[in-house]
């Protein structure tokens, strides 16, 4: 199984209390994106700026990276099942644990939460 973050950071995107807007270099259609395509998605206090996604991917899957546990949350909570293995018994097993924060968001709530209107 794939290392993951052990709880949902205050600051981390997928939070209800991170900074509304604040999405660092991504925009919500690369998280939808992720989503669609089983991106292992990384916590944010590892990644450098202007890190391709495919080698943060990479560096995920051989463990050099935690996967962030607010993305895979928002998995979750959207009901997303990912077909990639590594990732999906990750959602799995945090889904039957029952070990999801209160502060997680679905990925209609986390578009509702970045989106800034006027």
């Amino acid at each position: 199984m794939l290392d993951i973050c052990n709880k949902l950071c205050n600051n981390c995107l997928f939070s209800k209390k991170s900074m509304r807007g604040f999405l660092a270099q991504y925009t919500i259609e690369d998280i939808t994106s992720f989503m669609r395509f089983d991106v292992l998605f990384p916590c944010h206090k590892f990644v450098k700026e202007d890190t391709e996604m495919a080698v943060v991917d990479s560096l995920v899957r051989k463990g050099d990276l935690p996967l962030c546990r607010g993305y895979v949350e928002m998995l979750i909570k959207s009901s997303k099942l990912p077909r990639a293995p590594a990732l999906s018994d990750v959602v799995v097993t945090l889904k039957n644990n029952n070990d999801i924060s209160e502060d997680s968001m679905s990925i209609f709530e986390f578009i509702s939460h970045h989106i800034i209107t006027p």
